[in-house]
């Protein structure tokens, strides 16, 4: 059985996501109003600057953190340490390289 803070903890940051996820599509150089999106009366433009560069963006952002996550839990789960790091295993140097030959 589910504790039930587990479950007010998930509900939380799952609101927490969604509020930010909406800011982030919503906010920046052009501002974009949520009544025109409710509404399907967007511009060319608008609609190219939330799904070719926001909407994107914002999904990488959150792949990218819940993969981080992810792989976290994993070592800190194998280890049963809960202070493991990247470093343990040089998942941290292998990436630097990763990120030096993608740069070079």
């Amino acid at each position: 059985m589910i504790k039930r803070e587990y479950i007010n903890t998930f509900v939380a940051s799952f609101l927490v996501l969604m509020i930010l996820s909406l800011l982030v599509l919503l906010t920046g150089p052009i501002s974009i109003e949520v009544s025109d999106i409710l509404s399907g009366e967007l511009d060319e433009m608008a609609k190219s600057i939330l799904f070719k560069i926001r909407f994107p963006r914002l999904l990488m952002a959150v792949f990218a953190g819940g993969g981080l996550a992810a792989c976290g839990l994993v070592l800190q789960t194998w280890f049963k340490n809960q202070l493991a790091d990247p470093y343990l295993l040089g998942v941290h140097s292998g990436s630097s390289l990763g990120v030096a030959i993608f740069v070079l």
